[in-house]
């Protein structure tokens, strides 16, 4: 006969146990799911959700079997049952299974290191074992209270990025992972490093890429420069910044990889590798990254010579490598960036890009603007402030000035400062200024210009109405963190120009250019070059404008450095200097033009 004489606490704690099992479990399964590689958690969980599983199902068969919050009452009544073992197994069970699963969501929760009172902390991983020279870390922490982050430079013994993205396809506990990695980079153990990334399935991570490369060439004794790539891998812009170390990865492969009959880099008569030294200026708007720009270009200024650097490669954004340039060009240290394009910097004689100048894009959206579009009333959105956008809104705005057929006029706003309900307030203006627009012209970056598409007026009722825009509008990051936030809206309305095109190559029937393999090939190994799957998803097998060129960029760099190498040695020098190098880029022209993956590259004084 069964016995009902539950008391409440009794009938409180069977179903408090049922929940927590069932919370279990939802634990156990997200852990399989996101946390894939830790084995040895997953298994404990694994072990004791089952015990759980069957212990509950077997309380809810016997209701005289009465699990209560008071231990008191169970060790006193556990005689008077016959599952009194299988009771305290559920109760071991149980309590191991949240214990366990609390550890690893602790563990895996934190996108940075933080201090038991909650500060960043900001400091170099490394291996007990190890002791190598030639390693260099200069990492500070900067930002207020509520945002912190490291910023400064390494070349393996601090990881910056450590953050988790919308879409990334990472371990809820990569933080823990990669720093396992890096350790045993730095211990020299590269199979156990590689085994340990591989069972991530993180194949697109190109900082602790960069980080093995450097430490395979510090351990190997091989001649080596080190260069600098600036970038941003903390703060608002991470995609951009990963993208840029992306491209600058697969330079460095290709030229640590090369034979000595294709050298891409000699000095002295010898076959050199270049080693990456990571210059993380990060920033979560326009004027933390200029200042953090500022911060870290000094270091490379002040520590040249101690760090033993032969170029630097950035940055990204003009605003950037201005301030970047204001604090490099008097020690005559040039500097040779992938994607800034402001005009403000063609006339620097230290300063050096892949990219077209805004004088070129313009001349592109005008030509197209005209003859495609035809548009009569154009609102022009920039941000005066801002270096890139007020080059390239002012420079269109120039260009119409004197086409008294054409109505153009300026919206202002301010990058990282304009929220959605803002940017409908300046639309609606552009609207009542000119009856019938048909055209915005947006001078920015993603991450404001999303807030635009969001409020573009209903085509039905403005059917007329495009946008157009730079390159910094084809950054996908800024989409892919928000891709259900994309509107449907800005579909089919939506013009811009690209610095560098994935499927340029194919759209021109030329053969595709190596580098687009080859990043497939890094990044997405499981999916066969040029196959169905390739070039179909971006930071994986498809690269981004950033990717292309950066990569151009550290090749074109380092064929620099080469013929600076050259001009060392005429003089009778075994070594380049930065005059050197200055002369070797300002030479990379006419028949010494480069064949880059996003187009030919010739340097000169735009």
């Amino acid at each position: 006969m069964q016995n009902n004489n539950n008391t409440p606490n009794d009938r409180l704690g069977f179903w408090i146990t049922i929940i927590i099992t069932i919370i279990a479990f939802f634990i156990f399964a997200t852990g399989i799911i996101y946390i894939q590689v830790n084995y040895i958690y997953n298994s404990f969980t694994l072990f004791f959700a089952v015990f759980s599983a069957l212990c509950t199902f077997f309380q809810v068969a016997h209701p005289d079997f009465k699990p209560s919050l008071s231990f008191n009452v169970f060790f006193k009544n556990s005689f008077k049952y016959k599952k009194t073992f299988v009771s305290l197994v559920w109760y071991i069970s149980i309590s191991l299974l949240i214990v366990v699963s609390s550890i690893r969501f602790f563990l895996s929760s934190s996108s940075q290191d933080v201090s038991s009172s909650g500060q960043i902390l900001c400091n170099v991983v490394n291996s007990n074992n190890v002791n190598l020279s030639g390693r260099v870390d200069n990492v500070i922490q900067v930002g207020n209270n509520n945002d912190k982050e490291c910023i400064g430079i390494s070349d393996g013994e601090f990881l910056f990025d450590m953050q988790e993205l919308e879409g990334d396809k990472r371990p809820l506990n990569y933080r823990i992972i990669k720093r396992q990695v890096l350790e045993r980079i730095n211990a020299g153990d590269f199979n156990s490093a590689n085994s340990i990334l591989n069972r991530s399935y993180v194949t697109n991570d190109a900082e602790i890429l960069i980080y093995l490369q450097n430490q395979e060439v510090l351990t190997s004794h091989d001649p080596y420069i080190n260069i600098v790539v600036g970038t941003m891998l903390t703060g608002e812009y991470v995609r951009t910044g990963r993208a840029i170390i992306q491209g600058a990865y697969i330079a460095q492969k290709e030229i640590n990889n090369s034979s000595s009959e294709s050298c891409m880099l000699r000095i002295a008569g010898q076959c050199t590798k270049i080693r990456i030294l990571i210059a993380n200026s990060g920033g979560s708007d326009s004027t933390e990254r200029n200042v953090y720009t500022g911060i870290v270009a000094k270091m490379i200024s002040d520590h040249q010579n101690e760090y033993n650097i032969k170029g630097v490669i950035g940055w990204p954004f003009s605003g950037q490598s201005t301030i970047a340039q204001s604090v490099l060009a008097p020690q005559k240290i040039p500097i040779l960036s992938p994607t800034a394009s402001s005009t403000s910097l063609s006339s620097d004689p230290y300063f050096w890009r892949v990219a077209p100048s805004d004088a070129t894009s313009i001349d592109a959206i005008d030509q197209f603007v005209e003859k495609k579009l035809k548009s009569s009333k154009i609102a022009v959105f920039y941000d005066a402030t801002d270096t890139y956008s007020r080059s390239l809104g002012e420079g269109f705005i120039n260009v119409y000035t004197k086409n008294s057929g054409i109505h153009v006029f300026k919206e202002l706003y301010v990058i990282g400062h304009t929220s959605k309900e803002q940017m409908a307030s300046l639309i609606i203006d552009a609207e009542q200024r000119a009856q019938g627009l048909d055209l915005i012209f947006f001078s920015g970056y993603s991450g404001d210009a999303l807030y635009l598409f969001q409020a573009l007026p209903p085509a039905t009722e403005f059917p007329d109405l495009k946008v157009i825009g730079g390159d910094a509008i084809y950054d996908i990051g800024s989409y892919t963190d928000s891709v259900s936030q994309f509107p449907k809206e800005a579909y089919g309305r939506l013009f811009f120009v690209t610095f560098g095109y994935s499927d340029t190559w194919k759209y021109l029937n030329l053969p595709t250019h190596p580098f687009f393999c080859e990043y497939t090939n890094a990044f997405d190994p499981q999916i066969l070059c040029n196959s169905l799957e390739d070039n179909q998803k971006y930071y994986y097998n498809r690269p981004d404008g950033s990717a292309i060129l950066a990569y151009d960029a550290t090749i074109t760099l380092i064929r620099g450095c080469d013929r600076a190498a050259q001009i060392a040695s005429s003089l009778g020098n075994n070594s380049f200097t930065f005059q050197d190098l200055n002369q070797a880029l300002g030479q990379l022209n006419g028949e010494q033009t480069i064949q880059g993956a996003s187009g030919q590259i010739a340097l000169g004084s735009d």
